[in-house]
């Protein structure tokens, strides 16, 4: 009778179903753009190689860097602040605050872009030179998109959000590659398509932003610095995130080589298959941690957030052990020959890591989205700043199973690390 009245409370519960609706419209679209992004992948494998796809892999990896930090944390201030805006009844304030901030990002990004793209003409070497103009050229799409893409997903506009995501540039991306346009000769073809995709898709996104167009109530310079000084926290937080994320492409690509950077780049690829059910989950559950913490009703967001980590388990772990039980079958379908099949052990450790993570469900995410984003810059410092480490001393020793174990272990670190900080500060455990 007890477990009867529980599922039916699971089922009646609003937010959960709002839940289940927008994860599985953002699931549905996330996993046709992850298809269409590992045919990317697969076709510059095959027309460009290991090392074009260490290129693209590169590229992107400093883009979205650099893309993180344009945004000023504004992105994810976004997500906290127009729910809030909605409460209060006040659609002028959320329309005065979207333009003020995406012109403040977009200014940011080309002053920031074209400084880089003016250095990559006074660099003597040619590789790095090129590197650095198409990490230019690239970071200017990947930004602006950064930022309207959370508007999105602060409006609870999942299926808008979704379609603004990197996976469906790349989609755009393969298609324009496909055009007998290119010569398949350089290694820079694959960039190109992918700013041109980015450039359509920026323009899309910022047409169709609903009722963010029209009357305005002013917002002044002094509360918008104040609006900067609180999302400079995330900022912190999101750029340790992601050179947390992305220390491992950086440094296989200056400690060892391009070519196994583009094998590694696939074997991590495959194994963030693994975090697509509890992605979808978080792009909604996002904004419900922030709406259900300015209700101030700690008893609802406990349960939502028990719930939010048990349904991730249960739709992500299948994924680990079918790719972890036959990782040569799913690396060998890229390239040619079994240039890639190398990367099975690196596969392996690298679900290892994203089991742990699952497990302990959306820590950071929570904790951002009630007030202790400081605590998350602290957690990501130190996991960043301990992954460099860990990549610096494992890479020469074993390569890019070295990178793979930094990895699995600096994920281990900040998710323990997360849910002790929520046991303490707000009283409850992941689970439930």
């Amino acid at each position: 009778m007890k477990s009867r009245s529980g599922n039916e409370a699971f089922w009646k519960d609003l937010h959960i179903l709002e839940t289940l609706k927008g994860g599985g419209i953002y699931l549905v679209v996330k996993i046709a753009g992850s298809i269409g992004a590992y045919f990317f992948a697969w076709y510059v494998s095959k027309a460009y190689g290991a090392a074009g796809n260490g290129v693209f892999a590169f590229v992107l990896t400093a883009a979205v860097l650099l893309a993180s930090f344009f945004n000023l944390g504004l992105n994810t201030y976004t997500v906290k602040l127009l729910p809030a805006y909605k409460a209060q009844n006040n659609p002028g304030g959320i329309r005065a605050f979207y333009h003020r901030a995406l012109t403040t990002v977009a200014g940011v990004t080309f002053a920031g872009s074209g400084i880089l793209i003016l250095l990559s003409f006074l660099m003597s070497n040619e590789s790095f030179s090129r590197d650095l103009y198409l990490i230019g050229c690239a970071t200017i799409p990947v930004s602006i998109l950064l930022f309207i893409s959370h508007v999105y997903k602060a409006r609870q506009r999942i299926f808008g959000f979704s379609m603004l995501q990197n996976n469906v540039i790349q989609v755009l991306a393969l298609l324009i590659l496909v055009i007998p346009v290119w010569d398949r000769s350089s290694t820079n073809e694959p960039v190109w398509a992918f700013i041109v995709a980015g450039v359509g898709l920026c323009i899309a996104g910022w047409g169709m932003i609903p009722s963010i167009h029209g009357e305005q109530t002013p917002i002044s310079k002094t509360e918008f610095r104040l609006h900067i000084r609180e999302s400079l926290p995330m900022l912190a937080g999101g750029m340790a995130f992601i050179v947390l994320n992305l220390t491992d492409r950086f440094m296989l690509r200056f400690l060892d080589s391009t070519t196994q950077l583009g094998i590694y780049d696939v074997a991590l690829r495959l194994s963030n298959l693994t975090l697509l059910g509890i992605m979808s989950l978080n792009a909604v559950a996002e904004p419900k941690f922030a709406q259900l913490h300015a209700e101030n009703d700690p008893t609802k967001l406990r349960s939502f957030a028990g719930r939010i980590t048990w349904m991730g388990i249960v739709v992500s772990i299948p994924v680990i052990g079918l790719l972890g039980f036959f990782p040569d079958f799913w690396l060998g379908l890229f390239g040619t020959g079994e240039d890639f099949l190398v990367g099975g052990s690196t596969l392996r450790i690298l679900l290892l890591g994203q089991a742990l993570s699952v497990s302990c469900g959306a820590v950071l995410v929570l904790l951002n989205m009630t007030g202790h984003q400081r605590s998350v810059q602290t957690i990501l410092f130190t996991c960043a700043t301990l992954n460099i480490i860990l990549n610096f001393l494992l890479i020469p020793w074993w390569g890019i199973d070295g990178t793979a174990w930094a990895t699995a272990f600096s994920t281990l670190v900040w998710n323990v690390w997360g849910l002790w900080i929520i046991r303490k500060k707000l009283g409850f455990w992941m689970w439930g």
